[in-house]
């Protein structure tokens, strides 16, 4: 088996630390039929129900509701179903208890598995909870901004909820705390039933509470991972799965039909909608199909990557790079059979100076091979002496051996310069810079030396 090494991997450059697995907790596990908002009454005292845990040092959120609405003072049939016919807004309650025009809600959940991987290796992370028109057009930023949602949630004594959060509700930039802020300026002030008035009881923030709480109670009931691998659909570098795949799967599990979107060819997205019914308050979510929006998945070749988290590890060596060596300029590859290597190169466009240099003998050389026939157009596979070349399922390293085949090695496109990705991640990186000992190369951007790969035809 040959490893890419930075000295023996082409040659190849740079960065990082070891990956761990993550281990947390799964997917949140369906509620009992009475708890899941279809339709049914949901009393004051629903508790908030935990995801299944690996480990019992994981937080769980098992608060309660602690505020009710206006929409008490009336019976479940005085209010007509959000979105339909049967929607009074200037009924009983107003639209405190019927949701208008913000009638459909999506729950949204994310998958990141890029270079910026966020929350359990095997659960979907929180998106939000969007109030849409009905007819895939939404308002937003129907109130006041506001900027301290953690603190909010502490001084109503949510921080069981917060810390069922901290796990399920994931930024992949710019903090957690950020996403939470987004969320509910842009869509949680114009849900109609989380106004103050709406409460017996109005408070200030008592609709934020609601939302960040009805958020993570209907994701509660939406184990989307293990709906997908229930039907053979798992997380796997070099796995391809189509869109009528993944839509039967989930729709079959869910009794209606989300919206599943992708990012750069990899799923990353799903959309799961309901309509209310006296409000989003105490009163029921009732699961409906997508209108208006179908995602952006093509039909074939999606990729489902599995997550990665890293370490903490010592700061590493600076790399060291020279003015006066060039970044490589390469070349998308055009077909089959053309040789080349493969170079490092950093971000401010300077490669590293000692590249042949870290290794013993010569620079490894590269071949294009063809890649299967549901792979992305202008894509191929990359081998050496040593066999195709891929992605080790352990620890995301890069290496060429004879235990990778057509369906399990690398799919990798290219740029107009050659800059080479996988599944839209074009960073790499090392552990550390080479000295005299070849130091293995990983995909993604947790590793301390941080480059791109580019090829270069020989």
């Amino acid at each position: 088996m040959l490893a890419f090494t930075l000295p023996a991997l082409l040659p190849l450059l740079v960065p990082v630390l070891a990956l761990a697995d993550l281990t947390i907790a799964t997917d949140p596990a369906p509620a009992d039929p009475t708890d899941l908002y279809n339709g049914d009454f949901i009393a004051p005292d629903l508790t908030f129900r935990k995801a299944n845990a690996r480990d019992d040092s994981q937080a769980t959120f098992s608060g309660a509701r602690s505020t009710l609405s206006v929409c008490g003072d009336y019976k479940p049939s005085d209010f007509g179903q959000s979105c339909t016919t049967a929607a009074d807004p200037d009924g009983p309650g107003g639209t405190c208890c019927t949701d208008s025009p913000g009638g459909l809600f999506a729950l949204t959940q994310f998958w990141d598995a890029d270079e910026t991987s966020t929350g359990p290796n095997n659960s979907w992370t929180i998106h939000g909870l969007w109030p849409d028109k009905c007819d895939a057009t939404w308002e937003e930023y129907c109130g006041r901004n506001l900027t301290t949602i953690r603190s909010i949630l502490v001084d109503n004594d949510q921080t069981d909820l917060l810390s069922y959060m901290d796990i399920y509700w994931k930024s992949d930039r710019n903090g957690d705390d950020y996403l939470w802020t987004h969320e509910w300026n842009k869509h949680g002030t114009c849900i109609s039933s989380l106004k103050k008035a709406c409460y017996t009881e109005p408070r200030e923030n008592a609709g934020l509470v609601t939302y960040f709480q009805r958020a993570v109670s209907t994701f509660q009931s939406l184990p989307t991972y293990d709906w997908l691998a229930a039907d053979g659909i798992v997380p796997k570098l070099n796995a391809t799965y189509t869109r009528a795949q993944i839509l039967s799967a989930l729709t079959k599990a869910y009794g209606f039909t989300p919206v599943i979107k992708c990012r750069s060819g990899a799923l990353n997205e799903v959309w799961y909608y309901y309509n209310s019914k006296g409000g989003v308050v105490d009163g029921s979510m009732i699961k409906t199909d997508a209108v208006g929006y179908a995602g952006n998945c093509n039909p074939t070749g999606i990729r489902y990557m599995p997550k990665y988290t890293v370490s903490p590890g010592p700061r590493p060596n600076p790399p060291t790079t020279d003015p006066t060596v060039p970044a490589i300029i390469g070349a998308p590859l055009s077909a089959a059979g053309i040789r080349g290597f493969v170079y490092p190169t950093y971000s401010n466009d300077t490669r590293e100076n000692r590249a042949c240099a870290w290794y013993k003998g010569t620079c490894a050389g590269y071949t294009s091979v063809k890649p299967p026939a549901d792979s992305p157009a202008g894509s191929f596979q990359l081998k050496t002496n040593g066999g195709l070349c891929g992605i080790l399922d352990t620890d995301n390293r890069l290496s060429c051996a004879d235990t990778f085949t057509a369906d399990t090695a690398a799919v990798f496109e290219f740029d107009d310069k050659g800059k080479m990705s996988i599944a839209g991640g074009e960073a790499f990186g090392s552990a550390r810079v080479p000295g005299t000992e070849q130091v293995p190369v990983f995909w993604g951007s947790a590793q301390a030396v941080k480059f791109s790969l580019v090829y270069a035809p020989q």
